[in-house]
């Protein structure tokens, strides 16, 4: 929809084909496949990680200038029409330490991460500024962290750093919650760390001090790309 929004203040006559990537690899493949073979479509545009990196291939291929909106960057070296968009792991995550660092806004840090590309990223950035972090990883697309989180309770750990998916973080928050652990949250990025459901389901005391990155605006209802979304989709 921001996509279609903003093509209506183009004078050019460009059309925006879309299909469902399902967040799958094989899903995305065939997707893509549609879109550059039987639509022949002149750029591919790519959201997420997992469905970016299953397509890059396709599109260099093909020679298609191929845009992907994920945090990691591994298209970027693998395919000379590769272009990105969007926040980026590495330093997003180094900008968000040095903040955090800078305001004293932990004792001892740990992070929470998925074995992805992103957050090894993260992590790196991180380490340019922090050396001490005690390391807690997990498969992605885990839902308990229960014990992990009791783990790093024990460990003294008074602040987490993450970077999930947003059903990963409502689980993350309603367990930190359920166990009564007094850790703060540092999370990229704002828009699927701290979302209306977490704003309605877990307490403001647990989300109080909660730190995120995002190239968002805070207040993006006020904007003019707000007021304009607003009005077309209420």
């Amino acid at each position: 929809k921001g996509a279609e929004l903003a093509l209506e203040e183009t004078d050019t006559k460009i059309q925006l084909i879309t299909q469902d990537s399902k967040f799958e690899g094989k899903a995305s493949i065939d997707a893509a496949n549609f879109l550059l073979n039987v639509e022949n479509v002149d750029v591919l545009n790519a959201l997420f990680h997992l469905p970016a990196q299953s397509v890059s291939d396709l599109a260099k291929n093909q020679k298609t200038p191929f845009i992907y909106e994920a945090y990691t960057r591994s298209m970027l070296d693998n395919n000379p029409y590769a272009f990105k968009a969007h926040f980026d792991a590495m330093e997003g995550c180094e900008q968000l330490m040095q903040y955090a660092n800078e305001n004293s806004h932990y004792k001892k840090i740990g992070v929470l991460m998925a074995q992805t590309e992103y957050n090894q990223l993260c992590l790196e950035g991180m380490k340019k500024v922090e050396p001490n972090i005690q390391e807690h990883w997990y498969s992605f697309g885990t839902t308990d962290f229960k014990t992990l989180l009791t783990k790093m309770n024990y460990e003294g750990i008074d602040s987490l750093m993450t970077v999930m998916i947003d059903f990963e973080y409502a689980a993350m928050f309603k367990q930190l919650t359920e166990l009564g652990y007094p850790m703060k949250v540092m999370c990229a990025t704002a828009s699927e760390c701290i979302y209306p459901q977490i704003e309605s389901d877990i307490p403001a005391e647990v989300l109080n001090g909660t730190l995120a990155i995002d190239f968002i605006p805070p207040r993006i209802r006020e904007t003019a790309m707000g007021k304009k979304y607003l009005a077309k989709h209420p």
